[in-house]
């Protein structure tokens, strides 16, 4: 058996890690020293089985419908293997005309509008008046007329206006040009792709909601100086599991519910508290992808989002309220420290009891001698 300082489930990690921002949160566990190492369970509280009693069919629905968004998220083989149809996918391409050709189109069209749009900012009088040729006075230069105003100044108006027109050749070149750069012509190909018919997806619709289906990955990891091999649960892979020496943690997906976020409060509770859980569970055994399903509160699906576990922290660093990772891993580490200290019988049948509870000021750890033991005669046979 490969040596390590702890093995446990990582949902335990999980509790301990979020401690310093989940304070009134109990939990209660159990540990063992067996062979150097120490193997920790976790146990079900009087206050967590009065809570499970208690729980209203509203949370179980809720529950619930966590459940079903994994089921109809997975499929039981790879999305290489669907039943594939072909369709006929249009592409539309764009025959541009000569670019100097409807450049100088342009250049002529814009002038056109430039002289049209001073004419239109002119009184109407001007723009209907007769043409006047302009006169011009002893020094050469157009003549003006003034009319003074009540304050005593003068306004100038002159009697020169200046009429152009566009020609019917540089009309057509305009005409032309906008014609042949809208000219598309369309193309169609064949393409394939999944059949959403296939048997494998639409049976997810009706399929059962089996809670006791799961797939549990082993993983190791470090924390300070603490090895730790670790047993989790994996929601689905991207990729079929390739044989060993292949590393698939890097395929491996997390699938999350949660209330679809309406408020800044919303927001704000999301991040201080469900991305923290989220964040640790998938950062422990290095699961790199969380897809969340956004509901409402009727159990619709809104919207989906894809979170990649390194680039959480970010998400919430520097917001008010917000989480530590540095905090969370140095306070497993000292937790970890601490119970080395005093979990020091070596003994498959002595078991300690590690208790955070109310008032929730110190985590307590009680010697139980030969209750409560875990470690099964099996397993101590195949690993004595």
């Amino acid at each position: 058996m490969t040596q390590a300082n702890f093995i446990c489930y990582r949902g335990i990690l999980t509790k301990i890690m979020c401690t310093p921002y989940s304070r009134n949160e109990p939990w209660e566990l159990g540990a063992t020293l067996y062979k150097g190492t120490i193997y920790i369970e976790e146990h079900v509280s009087a206050e967590k089985r009065q809570n499970a009693t208690g729980t209203n069919e509203r949370h179980k629905l809720m529950s619930y419908w966590g459940y079903r968004f994994e089921t109809i998220c997975n499929i039981s083989k790879p999305m290489s293997k669907l039943r594939r149809i072909k369709t006929k996918k249009r592409h539309a391409t764009t025959t541009h005309s000569d670019p100097e050709t409807e450049a100088e189109a342009l250049t002529q069209e814009e002038q056109r509008n430039q002289i049209k749009d001073g004419e239109e900012e002119r009184a109407p009088e001007q723009q209907q008046g007769p043409k006047v040729e302009p006169q011009l006075n002893s020094d050469h230069e157009p003549k003006t007329k003034s009319r003074k105003l009540d304050d005593g100044t003068a306004a100038v108006n002159s009697d020169a206006s200046v009429v152009c027109g566009m020609s019917k050749d540089t009309a057509e070149i305009a005409t032309s040009a906008r014609l042949e750069s809208s000219i598309a012509e369309s193309e169609t190909e064949m393409v394939e792709t999944i059949d959403l018919e296939d048997p494998e997806l639409t049976g997810r619709l009706d399929g059962i909601v089996d809670t006791n289906l799961q797939y549990c990955t082993v993983a190791r990891t470090k924390i300070g100086q603490n090895s730790i091999i670790m047993g989790a649960e994996v929601d689905c892979t991207s990729e079929p599991k390739k044989p060993a020496p292949h590393n698939p943690l890097s395929n491996y997906i997390e699938l999350k519910t949660s209330r679809v976020i309406s408020s800044a409060r919303d927001q704000g509770n999301f991040e201080r508290h469900k991305l923290l859980k989220f964040w640790a569970q998938s950062f422990l055994p290095g699961i790199p992808t969380i897809i969340v399903g956004f509901r409402d509160d009727d159990g619709n699906v809104v919207t989906v989002e894809t979170f990649r576990t390194m680039e959480i922290p970010r998400l919430v660093r520097g917001k008010d309220g917000a989480w530590d990772t540095t905090i969370c891993i140095n306070f497993l580490d000292g937790v970890f420290n601490f119970l080395r200290k005093i979990v020091v019988v070596d003994d498959p049948e002595v078991t300690y009891t590690i208790r955070w509870a109310y008032p929730f000021k110190a985590i307590e750890v009680e010697f139980a001698s030969k209750r409560n033991k875990f470690l099964t005669d099996r397993f101590l046979k195949r690993w004595s």
